[in-house]
């Protein structure tokens, strides 16, 4: 059976983040899923025929990073963080936080 390898964790931010608003509202609809568990997903992705130095790798993960980076440009919430305040009536308001605080997790591992 093939071994799996850890090449490095990170965080992960937005490139531009000059564009993101401040916070984004929760609205009704979107309270009663933060009740529910999260969804953990990976994406596996075929490694191209590369040579078996590090620098390779490293290449490669800066590829992966580079790309995920634009894309969060997109989607400033999945940067941000999920937030509350409460109120003096009693009540709590949520909403994300988009300050940039990237992808709490990026771990590409490499099975061979």
């Amino acid at each position: 059976m093939a071994g799996i390898r850890l090449i490095s964790t990170s965080i992960v931010q937005a490139a531009n983040p000059k564009n993101q608003p401040p916070n984004i509202d929760l609205t009704p609809w979107d309270l009663q899923f933060l009740l529910s568990d999260y969804i953990r997903r990976g994406a596996l992705f075929h490694i191209p025929q590369l040579s078996q130095d590090q620098e390779s790798e490293t290449l490669l993960v800066h590829y992966v990073k580079s790309s995920l980076s634009k894309c969060l440009d997109h989607f400033p919430h999945l940067t941000g963080r999920l937030a509350a305040v409460e109120h003096d009536d009693n009540t709590t308001s949520f909403f994300f936080d988009c300050n940039n605080g990237g992808v709490c997790s990026f771990t590409p591992s490499l099975m061979r």
